[in-house]
């Protein structure tokens, strides 16, 4: 039997090797994290399932109307309760992905943790 600190480190050491792709969370070995995290939690495989669909959901709406025009935007979702986080250049960008993130179907809460960045003025040459 595989222990949860091995997993952990396992995890850990894989999101340290990748890098992000587009402004959301897209690492493709996210999957292998969510696999890895499925069998040591609590959770049925009915809501592991749904959290899923729910991410690919979020991931691919999100993506269309936002684009890659935004810093980041990172989503958890853990028995329908889906929470976003990172950071997005406007209150506008904000505010459109939590609107994306409420209307996908069985969501059953909703936290936008999300923080927006000003640019740094241009005119200063750090």
């Amino acid at each position: 039997m595989i222990s949860r600190s091995f997993l952990s480190a396992l995890v850990g050491l894989f999101s340290m090797c990748a890098t992000p792709v587009l402004a959301l969370d897209l690492n493709p070995l996210s999957a292998i994290k969510s696999v890895v995290e499925a069998a040591v939690e609590d959770r049925s495989s009915g809501d592991i399932a749904k959290d899923l669909a729910i991410k690919g959901k979020l991931t691919v709406q999100v993506i269309d109307k936002l684009g890659s025009n935004i810093i980041s935007i990172s989503a958890d979702v853990y028995e329908q309760t889906v929470m976003l986080t990172s950071g997005v250049k406007t209150e506008d960008q904000k505010s459109t992905a939590g609107k994306l993130a409420t209307a996908v179907q069985d969501v059953k809460k909703f936290y936008n943790e999300i923080l927006v960045i000003k640019p740094i003025d241009k005119k200063r040459d750090c």
